[in-house]
């Protein structure tokens, strides 16, 4: 539920305080939730601890494949933004992994345990978004930074494709200078072309849920269990179900 309001105000952050900047702001969101559902006392902070992380996934899912497509060669650009859907589903597989790990302990603690091992990603992440990447050259040129735009590709592309880059956008600049288009809501809903291109997005997302697989996931543990399987064999089959639709992608 809270993943929609970070959704919708992933690119005005994007926008205004740079992609770099956006994602460590949802790394922080993502720490503070899983801090409070891990330590949380009572039932109310666990609420929160998750309206915390799922803000912050609406918030990554915009902004991480935003980053990469603007910082990414051209010729990688569409299989890095597929990480996102891998990083997911491998996110899925060590969750189930852990519960199958965590099997001996005590039901009390054993939650706790598995949303204490999440702390660490979000850590992981601050620290690659301040040691390791530069802010987005698209981001900064829209700017007028251009010199930072540089520097930046220059770390990204390497210096002759950094280059090439870089004139590219000053282009496009100097072109939307004047030239700015602006598309009412009217527009994209009633022009034929972007009718088209919003109904295959929609469809996609929409279908992707329709076919039930996320519902199956949810409630695999359940199904096992009625199919007859104990407990610690229900857990690993969970875990081979997580492995075989990673192995899928």
């Amino acid at each position: 539920l809270w993943a929609l309001p970070g959704c919708l105000l992933a690119g005005k952050v994007a926008d205004r305080v740079g992609r770099r900047r956006a994602i460590a702001i949802g790394s922080l969101f993502f720490l503070v939730g899983n801090i409070l559902m891990t330590f949380g006392p009572h039932f109310g902070l666990l609420l929160v601890g998750r309206s915390f992380a799922g803000f912050a996934v609406g918030l990554t899912l915009v902004t991480e494949p935003l980053y990469t497509a603007e910082a990414s060669p051209a010729r990688l650009r569409g299989m890095l933004n597929t990480n996102v859907e891998i990083s997911f589903n491998v996110g899925i597989l060590l969750g189930f992994t852990a519960s199958w790990a965590l099997d001996g302990l005590h039901y009390t603690t054993s939650w706790r345990w598995m949303f204490g091992m999440c702390i660490f990603a979000p850590i992981l992440s601050l620290a690659g978004v301040v040691c390791v990447l530069p802010e987005s050259p698209r981001w900064l040129a829209s700017r007028g930074q251009l010199k930072e735009a540089q520097q930046s590709l220059d770390k990204l592309l390497g210096p002759r494709e950094a280059l090439a880059s870089l004139e590219l956008m000053k282009a496009q600049i100097d072109e939307f200078e004047f030239h700015e288009p602006i598309m009412s809501l009217k527009e994209m809903l009633c022009t034929r072309k972007h009718v088209q291109l919003l109904f295959i997005g929609c469809g996609v997302a929409f279908f992707s849920q329709a076919c039930g697989i996320e519902s199956v996931m949810y409630y695999s543990s359940s199904i096992f269990e009625e199919g007859g399987l104990s407990r610690s064999a229900m857990l690993l089959a969970t875990m081979l179900m997580g492995v075989v639709k990673v192995g899928a992608i």
